[in-house]
């Protein structure tokens, strides 16, 4: 189980979203090229949404599993940029979700791909 996880590299934090991301999270539920891999453009229309979504699930995923959707911000603006983690699906395992928003970052697919 993982506990308040952090990374940092380079570039990025990884870090567990908080409701205080829930702006971030709908700018980046309303975009349609972060939402046609994770099936969210339907769920999370309004700021109350997101911070509902952050709670209800990433938040208890956090509790219940130890993993979920993790929030990547930029090192330098600590802006949310993305969201990268697994998602626990019963009739299919583990969902690798790894999706980048930010132009050219693309460094957390390559830092999953390394390790």
């Amino acid at each position: 189980m993982i506990k308040n996880m952090k990374i940092n590299t380079l570039r990025t934090v990884i870090r567990e979203f908080a409701l205080e991301d829930a702006a971030s999270v709908l700018s980046l539920n309303s975009d349609p090229t972060v939402t046609q891999y994770t099936a969210d453009n339907s769920s999370i229309l309004t700021l109350n949404d997101a911070q509902t979504v952050i709670s209800n699930i990433w938040l208890r995923e956090y509790a219940l599993y130890g993993y979920g959707r993790w929030a990547v911000l930029d090192n330098q603006t600590h802006k949310v940029i993305g969201f990268c983690g697994l998602k626990y699906i019963p009739e299919v395992g583990l969902l690798i979700l790894v999706i980048d928003s930010y132009p050219n970052i693309g460094e957390t697919a390559t830092q999953l791909r390394r390790h």
